[in-house]
């Protein structure tokens, strides 16, 4: 078990961090796993912020540089991180649309910075994005947030993906979060209530569907869901010899099973005979 993300930034070692990165990189690999919806890169700035375990200090420099280390380490072993939630996280209960005030300088400061860093330093590639509005715009809906300022200035290369979609009721219209710089929602969606009106006349929104599916497959082949994997990689399916004798084996049986029901009747009507 890990000690909170407090605990960790309370220790001021980058090297720690990188190791614990390593250690939950290494932890993915044998669970099979390419991906972390982690790790939390909030602030400690308000007193309903109820996951403050998972966020690492009140400091944007502190915390960005733990978590870019720690991004870095986790990455080292093929597993992307996506940094949460983006952004201006700072209450729980009904975060779902909350209007979230703020100047950009203070934005920018403490916490954009937060994320940046980790981008920026650590190569961290994906991000999970927040619930709330930032003043009247619900942060997945964001231009200026997801494309100007995160791929633009910051320079992300991976992709987006929201928070469990399903809570945000009627609050996003999906075709919407695609053309603003969302990439992947996180939960099911259906169809009928997003696509449908969109299916002809709309080449922007497609285009941003296929950017998106660009992002989404550059980040997983620089994974170790690529484990074995390369461009010459062919796909030969091989039946090992044990399992050509098990089906030898379960197809005598099956005969002999026959035989053993219909022979008792075979016999008795000779009898009756």
């Amino acid at each position: 078990m890990l000690s909170s993300n407090g605990i960790i930034a309370s220790t001021f070692n980058k090297d720690l961090a990188f190791k614990i990165g390593e250690m939950i990189g290494e932890d993915a690999l044998w669970a099979g796993y390419s991906g972390l919806y982690g790790t939390g890169i909030n602030m400690h700035r308000s007193p309903y912020e109820g996951r403050a375990f998972e966020y690492f200090s009140e400091d944007p420099i502190l915390g960005g540089l733990i978590v870019s280390n720690e991004s870095e380490g986790i990455q080292s072993r093929g597993c992307y991180v996506y940094l949460k939630h983006f952004a201006l996280n700072d209450q729980e209960n009904n975060r779902m649309g909350i209007a979230t005030w703020a100047n950009e300088q203070t934005i920018r400061e403490i916490y954009l910075r937060a994320f940046e860093i980790p981008i920026a330093e650590g190569g961290a590639k994906n991000v999970m994005q927040a619930f709330n509005r930032i003043g009247l715009v619900e942060a997945p809906n964001s231009h200026k947030l997801m494309e100007e300022y995160l791929r633009g200035e910051v320079g992300m290369k991976g992709f987006t993906v929201t928070d469990f979609y399903g809570a945000y009721g009627s609050v996003l219209v999906r075709a919407n979060t695609v053309l603003y710089g969302t990439d992947l929602p996180d939960g099911d969606i259906d169809p009928s209530k997003t696509f449908d009106a969109y299916q002809t006349g709309y080449g922007e929104l497609a285009r941003a569907m296929r950017l998106s599916a660009k992002r989404i497959l550059y980040t997983v082949a620089q994974s170790n869901a690529m484990n074995g994997m390369s461009a010459s990689t062919t796909v030969v399916t091989v039946t090992p010899g044990y399992m050509i004798a098990l089906n030898i084996a379960i197809i005598i049986l099956a005969i002999l099973l026959v035989a053993a029901l219909v022979l008792p009747v075979i016999v008795q009507r000779n009898e009756s005979n």
